[in-house]
């Protein structure tokens, strides 16, 4: 068994992290309120001048984690989770590297402080959710979770009905499952058809865009099941559509 990483490899790989997280347009001031909504208190924020690698995001975040250790060495690792938990939830443009060494990092820091895992559900969903969203479902990253599952079932939705890579969105939902010429058929009956495809419509306009065009969308745990269980349901619906020349 590995050895647990040591607490001033998670410090500092913290501190060096997070800075490349941040939504770019977040200012200092916005890198203070995180800190101080998560617990921190603005008198601890350490003085002192930038190194000379450092620009100014990863100083802040730096002279934030050594004064949190200065003066309430217990509450580092709890905020600096909190922090990574916040901006992988938070900041939908994230490298993918980048988003997975932090989802790493988490673990190590959850490890470290004996914080166990968000439980999985009772039922398993669709295992093609499971392969793009477990690693942000683990660290709480609940809206990341859910966005990746809406983009996997698009994506699907484009490969079964083999449409251009460019049709997207509405549009993609409104050619695949109209109910006068569809794509890929779920019923003979044209008010059931056009009621699916009006299901995939809202999964792409209420479920999918929102998280991937703003950061301010935010959702818990108990959020992201239910949206989870009806993009497994979704994906049941894909499976069982036809082409109509090969029903």
């Amino acid at each position: 068994m590995s050895e647990q990483p040591s607490a001033t490899y998670l410090f500092a790989n913290a501190y060096m992290l997070i800075p490349s997280l941040l939504p770019q347009k977040l200012t200092l001031a916005g890198i203070d309120d995180l800190f101080v909504q998560l617990g921190a208190e603005k008198a601890w924020l350490e003085k002192g001048y930038p190194r000379l690698w450092e620009g100014g995001k990863q100083h802040r975040v730096r002279q934030w984690m050594e004064g949190i250790n200065k003066f309430r060495p217990d509450l580092t690792f709890p905020i600096a989770h909190g922090v990574l938990r916040v901006l992988l939830d938070s900041n939908p443009v994230i490298p993918a590297r980048d988003r997975q060494i932090a989802i790493n990092l988490a673990r190590k820091i959850e490890a470290h402080l004996g914080i166990a895992p968000p439980a999985p559900p009772a039922h398993q969903f669709d295992q093609r959710i499971v392969n793009v969203a477990k690693d942000a479902y683990a660290v709480g990253s609940y809206t990341e979770a859910v966005r990746r599952a809406y983009v996997e079932l698009i994506n699907e939705v484009k490969k079964k009905a083999e449409t251009s890579p460019e049709l997207d969105g509405v549009a993609l939902m409104n050619k695949v499952f109209s109910k006068d010429n569809p794509i890929l058929r779920i019923s003979d009956d044209p008010a059931q058809q056009e009621g699916c495809m009006n299901l995939f419509k809202g999964a792409v306009s209420m479920i999918r865009n929102p998280p991937s065009h703003s950061n301010q969308v935010k959702m818990d745990k108990d959020e992201a099941d239910e949206l989870l269980w009806f993009a497994t349901y979704l994906f049941r619906i894909l499976d069982d559509s036809t082409k109509p020349d090969s029903a």
